[in-house]
């Protein structure tokens, strides 16, 4: 669901026509990242979608899945990435 929403933010924000999906061990979990090469929006910002808004949610989404995220500036567009923790055995 993270790697989604970041690559569909990517694909509906960006004007560029290459997104990268990196995933990156880092222990005890995981590092999900998805570059783009720009756009029209400015630096990736978490929304706060009201009950009737159709859009709005996926960094909402993203930050309740992770356990961090964030943007930096990658070439001309942003690496916007989420860690992910290990799992724990049940």
């Amino acid at each position: 669901m993270v790697i989604s929403e970041l690559v569909t933010n990517a694909v509906l924000h960006t004007g560029g026509g290459r997104i990268v999906c990196r995933l990156v061990p880092r222990p005890p979990g995981l590092r999900l990242e998805v570059r783009d090469q720009g756009g029209t929006y400015g630096t990736p910002i978490r929304s706060f979608a009201g009950p009737e808004d159709e859009c709005g949610r996926g960094l909402g989404l993203v930050a309740a899945l992770s356990d961090a995220w964030g943007a930096e500036p990658s070439g001309a567009g942003f690496a916007v990435w989420a860690t992910i923790g290990a799992a724990r055995p049940v």
